[in-house]
């Protein structure tokens, strides 16, 4: 089972220590689901430039932590292109938009795929494909349709919003193959 959790930064709070990061998350980040909290402080993030984090666990063991913020914006486009690919090529990769890792998946068979996230460490765990990019792409969704909430509707993500409906039905119709 997974867990994707999308999180702001508090805008001008700089992170010093990685090695705490994780233990302290709450003094750096709102969970988006945070709505309330988010509104607080809309008017301080640049809405070039938001920085938060995709949080993602599958059956407890953590994939990406808080010590992998970035641009969060930028970085679920760059996640539903790592979809895109992969559902073309059978192989995919990409990097975080400002920093450097890479993220690649490879399809080990038609249901699973092998996923690898490279930085100053490598990590890699074999993950269900249909139920991990399903549910990747449904927390994209409820990301940008909230940061646009947030934001007053001033951010238009109706690109990333259509390419989410046409791999949603790409998978569903692929699944629907396989059974």
């Amino acid at each position: 089972m997974f867990n994707i959790k999308s999180y702001i930064k508090f805008p001008n709070k700089n992170i010093q220590d990685l090695s705490s990061l994780n233990d302290n998350y709450k003094s750096y980040f709102i969970e988006l689901n945070d709505m309330e909290r988010i509104k607080d402080i809309v008017n301080d993030i640049d809405t070039d430039y938001i920085e938060g984090v995709i949080y993602l666990e599958y059956n407890g063991a953590t994939i990406l932590d808080f010590t992998y913020w970035d641009i969060i914006d930028q970085l679920w486009a760059y996640m539903l292109t790592l979809v895109d690919n992969n559902l073309k090529d059978q192989k995919a990769e990409i990097y975080f938009p400002d920093q450097p890792i890479k993220v690649q998946i490879n399809n080990i068979s038609n249901d699973l795929i092998l996923m690898s996230i490279e930085s100053n460490t490598k990590m890699q765990m074999t993950l269900p494909k249909y139920e991990f990019f399903i549910t990747l792409i449904e927390a994209a969704k409820e990301f940008f349709c909230k940061i646009q909430l947030c934001f007053d509707n001033e951010l238009d993500y109706s690109y990333e919003l259509e390419l989410i409906d046409n791999l949603t039905n790409i998978l569903n119709k692929n699944q629907e193959i396989n059974n």
